[in-house]
């Protein structure tokens, strides 16, 4: 009986129990839900899918359920929100089973997380503008879509003042600084415009250049002139637009010059215009090499290179390009003698048009030197030899070639006038060397749509009949019919020698040898002391000869003995061969370290040391050595003139550590000390001597903000001579850093020390100032940068010089500074946000300036 009374207690609890569970029970559910942080309002609380309420102002709701136990309960939060997108809180809890009386209690924060967003809308007059691109405080966002619009989010709070940037290509610019706040749409409204690149270019010799200080008027209003690289850029509201184009350009041909455009999208136009005055030829003496073994003639060849300028660029029609300027760009332009000699100059940057080089040989009989000219296609245009007893000869001789070449030149002009049946061009005596008799090809350009000439057509020809000094009138023969001779025409002076080839009946071909060497190019062949011309690659050259008569033969060129004979022709087109005993140096070189490659113009001949020796043809080589590594490479233009060029013991490469390399990479690794120390340590016999300075000054200045040493360091690159007096015209721009150093240390003593600070903005002027006059020559890849800096900081010192001393005169000077610094703000950094911003205080010192006023 207990037993049975036991189960069936136990049966009942058993059952007490699965009834209490069957039956619901009351809890209390309470959610606090926020929103970055802070308590969100009128957020929806759902239970298992329902909506159950919503939160209160404090972000809380509380509510009383009745659930089973074991009853698992979802949750979730939402909110709709205008400019945010939010991502609804989930959660879930399982009801328990509740012991004694009360409630059960559920608490949960519910964290909201979403994103804060507002729309940029973009319209044109057509509507919606697709593609737009926009940016926002300076930096790339995105592109509208189809209906114009641009949504930015962002997890993070919205800045309150916002920078809006719209840019599409036909449309003008629009930007807009506003507040924005979350769901805000900001409309930017497009407005046609079309840009219109007008350029204004000339060719001289062959070469086209562009024509910077043209005058361009837009439908009769002056826009301004072309700059350094020829250009005007116009921007034009308005899409299917005509405007009405006009160039003026003074002493040109042209003068003038108009087109009526339609700004159907961003337009081009391009115009050429030719010089009324003849273009002076940019010509360099390269100098003489000795031909002869263990000669240097030193003082010869010297004398003949100064003579020989004296004579030419007394006429102005040519003008002198610096020796020491013409090799220096002849090195960075990694070009040599003989790839300028056969494949010309015309696409590097020479800035010469036609270059100058000899040999000089020596014999019993005296000194020989020979003259070559060669203009910027590689084209031998004139060769003479000339031989002199005693050294007071070689001016006279220095004199004829000057002269022949005056009488040679293929001198270009133009027809400027017409009366009657005489013609006038723009060559005269003076400089041109213009007499009686001289013939000219007169030639009609074909031109196309920009002017440019494409080609030109011999219509005739022009013999003059008197020559002035600065001009020369002459008539027409052999027009050609349905042609006439117009003002513009194009003429071309003939070359003598030319015109004796063309006329000869019978001729020879010449084969030159050089001994192993075999066939034998760029011989210099004169007959009867006249230059017919040079051997072409195979060696040969046909030479126009008579008959049944004797010949002067003088065979030359530098690396070889010269070869003298004479011929007599018994047939037509025979062929004759003459061989050259060469001229070679021997060349030895050793260097510090040791293994360096060694080219010989560009081909390797092997590493240091080389103690047997190269073989190298007499005449100047560009010898260049790496070492690697470090290292600096070595590179020099070696005259080889004499049997032996020894590079050995004392005469060794030392090679230089690679400094502004070592230190880049410190600088790339934000080590600025490290990259201090690497520069402070160049000695000032390094090569890289100045670049160094100007780094370290950089730094200093840049990343310490220790003006006193920039200073200094810039001042120790205007020290060096060569850079003071700008023979190395690049560093006219350590002028400008000096400036800008003097302007910083200035005005940190503004405070402190009144007259100090004066003393340093006036320094800081002065080199401004000298700056300002050769920003021409700032390196291209600064250019832009360098030329903002020179105008900013030059009237930046001058405004606070004034404010410093009050004196009048600074106060105009200042207000024309702060105009030249508007005027020549270069257009390249108009869309650079840091030089907009630059240019936006630059604004409000110059209204300070004119309020004062």
């Amino acid at each position: 009986m207990v037993r049975q009374g036991l189960k069936l207690i136990s049966i009942l609890i058993v059952s007490m129990l699965l009834f209490s569970c069957a039956r619901n029970v009351e809890l209390q559910l309470n959610v606090r839900a926020s929103l970055e942080g802070k308590p969100l309002n009128q957020a929806v609380v759902k239970v298992d899918g329902a909506e159950l309420g919503r939160t209160g102002t404090n972000g809380v709701f509380s509510a009383v359920l009745q659930r089973r136990p074991g009853t698992e309960v979802k949750l979730a939060v939402d909110k709709y929100l205008d400019g945010h997108h939010i991502r609804p809180w989930q959660g879930s809890f399982v009801v328990k089973v509740q012991e004694g009386a009360g409630r059960g209690e559920y608490t949960f924060d519910a964290e909201l997380k979403g994103s804060n967003y507002f729309t940029v809308k973009v319209a044109g007059k057509e509507g919606p503008v697709k593609g737009a691109a926009i940016e926002l405080n300076g930096k790339p966002a995105g592109e509208t879509d189809a209906e114009g619009k641009y949504t930015y989010e962002s997890d993070k709070p919205l800045k309150n003042r916002m920078e809006i940037a719209v840019a599409r290509k036909g449309y003008g610019a629009w930007k807009k600084t506003v507040s924005v706040e979350p769901g805000d749409t900001v409309e930017a409204a497009l407005n046609r415009q079309t840009i219109l690149n007008v350029k204004a270019l000339t060719d001289e010799y062959g070469v086209t250049r562009p024509l910077p200080g043209v005058s361009v008027s837009i439908n009769g209003d002056n826009v301004g002139k072309t700059d350094k690289n020829g250009t005007l850029v116009y921007k034009n509201r308005g899409e299917g637009k005509k405007v009405n184009v006009e160039m003026a350009a003074a002493g040109r041909t042209p003068r003038a010059w108009k087109k009526s455009v339609i700004m159907d999208g961003d337009t081009t136009v391009e115009r050429f215009f030719y010089s009324a005055s003849p273009a002076s030829i940019r010509t360099g003496i390269y100098g003489y090499v000795s031909n002869t073994p263990g000669e240097t003639l030193d003082a010869e060849r010297a004398r003949m290179a100064e003579a020989l300028g004296n004579r030419l660029f007394s006429y102005l029609s040519f003008k002198e390009v610096p020796q020491d300027s013409l090799v220096k760009n002849i090195r960075k332009s990694r070009l040599n003698i003989d790839a300028l000699t056969s494949k010309g100059w015309n696409r590097s940057a020479l800035g010469a048009d036609m270059i100058i080089l000899g040999s000089a040989m020596k014999d019993s009989s005296g000194t020989t030197f020979e003259t070559k000219v060669y203009t910027s296609n590689g084209k031998l245009l004139f060769s003479q030899i000339n031989s002199v007893r005693r050294e007071s000869d070689i001016k006279s001789a220095a004199k004829k070639v000057a002269d022949n070449i005056i009488e040679q030149f293929p001198f270009e002009g133009t027809v400027v006038a017409v009366d009657g049946d005489k013609y006038q061009i723009n060559l005269g005596k003076t400089d041109y060397g213009m007499s009686r008799g001289m013939e000219f090809d007169l030639l009609d350009p074909k031109t196309d749509l920009s002017g440019r000439a494409v080609g030109y057509k011999n219509i005739g020809t022009l013999r003059i009949s008197s020559a002035r000094a600065d001009s020369s009138w002459g008539a027409a023969e052999d027009v050609k019919k349905d042609r006439r001779v117009l003002v513009g025409n194009k003429v071309v002076r003939r070359v003598v020698n030319e015109e004796a080839a063309a006329g000869a009946k019978t001729s020879f071909t010449l084969l030159a040898r050089g001994g192993s060497e075999g066939a034998l190019a760029h011989v210099n062949v004169y007959m009867n002391d006249e230059w017919v011309g040079s051997t072409d690659p195979s060696g040969k050259i046909e030479i126009p000869a008579r008959l049944g008569k004797k010949h002067r033969l003088l065979l030359y060129r530098h690396g070889y003995d010269r070869l003298s004979d004479v011929v007599y022709l018994n047939k037509n087109s025979e062929t004759r061969e003459f061989t050259l005993a060469a001229n070679n140096s021997t060349f030895r070189v050793e260097s510090e370290p040791t293994g360096a490659e060694v080219l010989i113009d560009g081909v390797a001949v092997g590493r240091t040391p080389i103690l047997d020796g190269r073989s190298v043809s007499f005449g100047f080589h560009t010898v260049k050595l790496r070492a690697g590594a470090d290292y600096r490479d070595w590179e020099e233009v070696v005259e080889f003139n004499r049997k032996s060029v020894d590079m050995t013991g004392g005469s060794r490469v030392m090679f230089y550590k690679d400094l502004l390399k070592i230190g880049a990479r410190a600088e790339a690794a934000n080590d600025v000390n490290g990259a201090i120390g690497i520069y402070k340590s160049v000695e000032r016999k390094h090569p890289d001597y100045s670049n160094i300075k100007s780094r370290l000054g950089q730094l200093y200045m840049d990343s310490r903000q220790d003006y006193a040493s920039a200073i200094k360091e810039f001042e120790d690159v205007l020290s060096v001579p060569e850079n003071r007096d700008l023979v190395y015209k690049q560093f006219s721009v350590a002028y400008a850093n000096l400036g800008h150093a003097y302007y910083e240390a200035g005005n940190e003593l503004i405070r402190s020390d009144r007259n100090a600070a004066a003393a340093d903005l006036a320094k800081a002027i002065q080199n401004l100032e000298k700056a300002k006059q050769n920003t021409r020559f700032y390196p291209a890849n600064i250019y832009e940068e360098a030329l903002h800096d020179t105008y900013y900081y030059t009237a930046l010192s001058y405004h606070k010089l004034y404010l410093l001393t009050k004196k009048p005169a600074l106060l105009e000077k200042a207000d024309t500074a702060w105009r030249e610094y508007f005027d020549f703000f270069p257009k390249k950094l108009e869309s650079d946000h840091g030089f907009a911003t630059i240019r936006e205080g630059a604004r409000k010192y110059w209204a300070q300036v004119k309020d004062m006023r």
